[in-house]
């Protein structure tokens, strides 16, 4: 990124990664929003995001205010995402369902998007990305041989998110 004359902003949701605090749905929908202006007020001649996982959810979410989009490892199904956490999907309340499905988000993506996934993705299957790709178009790598959190280790991640970012205009 700082080699291709931008910069980087790394966010957290709470309770992860050196972050404090409890992580909802909401919580991460606010904390995305403040994090968004911040990054807008710095005036950037482009915007990509990426969202990484769980963090998939807030790129989609922000996506109607930037350039590109990123999706490394995203989820799509609701009831996966859940029982991934040890829950019942049928305990969740209608309102916390539509807070985590992303795919109202994701059809309406109007900017460039990138789904990068492991073949051997054991965390969040690799038809997950193929439901992204066909819910709001953009293009699917799937990388073989990586799975959930060795994903950027494969030559080819690197090699096309080089070529999507150098296809992202800048204002």
């Amino acid at each position: 990124v700082a080699a291709r004359g931008g910069a980087r902003v790394a966010w957290d949701y709470r309770c992860y990664g050196k972050c404090t605090g409890t992580s909802t749905c909401r919580r991460m929908r606010e904390d995305g929003g403040q994090v968004l202006e911040a990054v807008q007020r710095s005036a950037p001649r482009r915007l990509v995001l990426l969202g990484r996982s769980l963090g998939s959810r807030a790129a989609w979410e922000l996506a109607a205010h930037a350039d590109a989009v990123v999706i490394d490892s995203g989820f799509t199904e609701v009831d996966a995402f859940v029982r991934r956490r040890g829950l019942d999907p049928a305990a969740l309340p209608p309102g916390e369902r539509a807070l985590i499905d992303p795919m109202a988000r994701i059809r309406a993506v109007r900017c460039a998007v990138l789904l990068l996934h492991g073949e051997d993705d054991r965390a969040i299957s690799i038809e997950e990305a193929e439901r992204a790709r066909e819910g709001g178009g953009g293009e699917l790598v799937r990388l073989p041989g990586v799975g959930h959190d060795d994903l950027y280790r494969h030559p080819g991640y690197d090699a096309a998110l080089g070529r999507f970012l150098a296809a992202v205009p800048v204002r």
